[in-house]
């Protein structure tokens, strides 16, 4: 017969109290301490400078939150928040936990060099660790719970995977999953398992499981950008502080009148000189003129708007209100409070970028957290006709060199296309339609000769690519392919 208790043990208290009510932000303020090296600003952790992130902490331990995407430029405290969500599920609510990177050294570098370095410094999650002793190495000590992938803590574990390492990523049931740098992850080749969908699924079994995605924008193919639409897109919106009118900062397009970075003497160029004389101020949504000096007030009155969503002049927020399982948050560098990410140095920065496509798209994605785009052009039906030459299908211009043919198979037809090539990519259409038979298309094909217009010269067939995916058909094509005399023949 089992003994009856009339109090519990410590440890049957701690397992049975219901998970604590402080806000993330209040208790990593309390709690954490980030060292040097790991922060410009060695201490207590505070986030006085950066207000923005507290929402998002909040918002990561309400139940009804399934999904965070953190859609922002380079540097602006993606990792902070990260870590602290995560350090904050080991020390005070203990969950499994995976922090995946897209390259193995970069999972063990955070690791080692933030993550442990963070834990040494502060005293609260120190004592929570799980290991039987310590190593000494040098003038450094390690405790034994702390490896180079993963870290035993208050009786779970955090652990750090490579977006490289199926294997790693299916290897254990998680709660709390961040995805880091996403953009950055080996695209998905067919050949293994996609890294993020992996990844996804270990938090399955979890009915608390938070899913965070971080990354710097690519393009709108990129899968933060379509994360960050696919949630209730907020952006930050600040009050001026002269009107107290509430808008999004945006970088603007010099236009007289319109809210954006402005330079004092409009005809400067010179980057240098933009920054050490601290030429630019914010121009406001009503005209006033907003200098750098004010841009900690308004971070700290800002608020987060989803797109559904709007916020008057005074900061009256109306509209429908998202549902909270899937957020998603965008933030550029504009709202960056650090010395050297100015207006300045912002509008320095894009002068310098405009000479590059390299460095307009660095700045477009890493300054802005926009997604790159290439521009495409687009002709009119005037300007299409304009481009008509004066020569007849089936003649071949002078100045082409080679013909390649391209062949589309349907299930009872095909359709070709024969196209003549000559210097820097130019190239002219030749023929092109409908043959309902194998002879039909081998006589365009093959047997026909293309000439040079006004010459007896034959311009050579030099390369076919003919499509052999349609089922059902793919071993005709081969067949075909291999009796025809051409150069080469792709599939």
């Amino acid at each position: 017969m089992i003994p009856s208790k009339k109090r519990l043990d410590p440890w049957e208290c701690r397992a049975l109290a219901p998970p604590p009510d402080d806000h993330i932000d209040t208790w990593a303020e309390r709690n954490l301490v980030f060292p040097r090296g790991v922060t410009e600003t060695p201490g207590p952790l505070s986030f006085e400078r950066i207000p923005f992130a507290r929402e998002i902490l909040r918002h990561a331990k309400d139940p009804e939150v399934e999904e965070i995407t953190l859609c922002f430029c380079a540097q602006l405290c993606k990792t902070v928040i990260c870590q602290t969500i995560l350090l904050y599920y080991l020390g005070e609510d203990p969950w499994p936990c995976l922090h995946v990177m897209a390259r193995e050294e970069d999972a063990q570098s955070i690791n080692v060099e933030r993550y442990q370095e963070i834990i040494n410094a502060s005293p609260t999650l120190r004592r929570l660790l799980d290991g039987e002793g310590i190593i000494r190495a040098g003038k450094r000590q390690h405790n034994k719970s702390m490896k180079r992938d993963s870290i035993r803590m208050n009786g779970t574990s955090l652990n750090f995977a490579s977006a490289n390492s199926p294997a790693a990523l299916a290897s254990r049931a998680v709660c709390k999953l961040i995805l880091d740098e996403t953009d950055k992850y080996p695209e998905f080749s067919g050949k293994e398992a996609d890294p993020i969908a992996l990844a996804r699924e270990r938090t399955t079994t979890f009915m608390m499981r938070l899913i965070i995605k971080a990354s710097t924008p690519t393009t709108k193919r990129g899968y933060i950008w379509n994360e960050f639409e696919a949630g209730d897109r907020r952006r930050y919106w600040v009050p001026c502080p002269h009107c107290g009118t509430y808008q999004r900062l945006v970088m603007g397009d010099g236009t007289p009148g319109k809210p954006g970075i402005v330079l004092r003497d409009p005809a400067e160029r010179s980057p240098e000189r933009i920054v050490d004389e601290q030429l630019a101020f914010y121009r406001c949504a009503k005209g006033c003129e907003i200098a750098e000096s004010s841009k900690p007030e308004m971070l700290s009155a800002g608020k987060w708007i989803p797109e559904t969503q709007s916020i008057s002049a005074k900061g009256r927020i109306s509209g429908a209100k998202p549902s909270k399982r899937r957020l998603s948050y965008h933030l550029s560098r504009l709202y960056a409070p650090w010395t050297n990410t100015t207006w300045s140095h912002v509008i320095a920065e894009f002068f310098r970028s405009k000479g590059s496509r390299r460095d307009l798209m660095n700045f477009r994605n890493s300054w802005l957290a926009e997604p790159w785009e290439d521009s495409i052009e687009e002709l009119t039906a005037p300007e299409i006709r304009a481009k008509k030459r004066a020569y007849f299908q089936t003649s071949v211009p002078p100045a082409a060199h080679c013909l390649t043919a391209g062949i589309d198979v349907q299930s009872d037809h095909f359709w070709y296309l024969i196209r003549a090539w000559g210097q820097f990519g130019s190239s002219w259409l030749i023929r092109c339609g409908r043959a309902e038979t194998w002879t039909s298309l081998n006589a365009m094909i093959n047997q026909a000769r293309y000439m040079a217009a006004g010459t007896d010269e034959i311009v050579p067939l030099r390369m076919v690519c003919i499509d052999a995916g349609y089922a059902g058909r793919n071993d005709e094509v081969y067949d075909h392919c291999q009796r025809w005399k051409i150069g080469r023949a792709h599939v």
